[in-house]
């Protein structure tokens, strides 16, 4: 068997019923919705806005506060653990929970690095605002409530399929942003580079 073929039953077998379990979730368990609503509405709101005033960029207060988001969202995973555990007791609540409180630890800390680093301008701009986008933040926000509301297994199967759908959506997002109206500030600033590039591209008359 070929690499290609074992790659493409892999896919087919792991990865793809996989990433309909990503996508799926919120159908499968409603509980999910009442914090992943929050998490889409913002995502699109930012997406639209940002597609509009295309000349604008994130805003070191905008990354604070989107690092804000990891950490409700890993307090809300420590409570859905703690209310769902059987036992209450500390050592019991992490041996039975392993993987969830680990999940949660892993976005607290992903949370409190972004915003210490974001509040202090520690990491070089352009690297600190991608890190900090809308579209990264909630697509590992949702990824990690999906995989301790769930119970999703986290595998590279799991990884495969989470970076698939952050494509897609990147994808979508950018088809979005071209069909999307811009504010007449970004016109006019696209009218006014256009109008300069044909002048200095124009040939001088003799």
């Amino acid at each position: 068997m070929s690499i290609i073929s074992t790659i493409f039953i892999y896919f087919k077998s792991a990865v793809y019923p996989r990433f309909v379990d990503l996508v799926a979730a919120p159908y499968y368990h409603s509980e999910l919705l009442w914090i992943t609503i929050p998490l889409i509405i913002v995502l699109l709101l930012m997406e639209f806005y940002f597609g509009r005033y295309r000349k604008e960029e994130l805003g070191w207060n905008t990354a604070v506060g989107n690092a804000l988001v990891l950490l409700f969202v890993a307090m809300d995973l420590y409570r859905h653990l703690y209310e769902t555990s059987a036992f209450k007791d500390f050592f019991n609540f992490i041996f039975l929970n392993a993987k969830g409180v680990f999940i949660a630890t892993v976005i607290v800390a992903e949370g409190f690095w972004l915003l210490f680093a974001n509040f202090y301008h520690i990491l070089p701009k352009r690297f600190a605002f991608f890190a900090s986008a809308a579209l990264q933040i909630n697509m590992t926000a949702y990824v990690a409530i999906v995989l301790v509301y769930s119970n999703l297994e986290l595998d590279l199967a799991t990884i495969i399929a989470a970076i698939i759908l952050y494509f897609i959506l990147l994808g979508f997002f950018a088809l979005i942003h071209l069909i999307e109206p811009k504010a007449k500030e970004v016109l006019e600033i696209k009218e006014k580079t256009t109008s300069e590039l044909k002048k200095e591209i124009k040939p001088e008359k003799k």
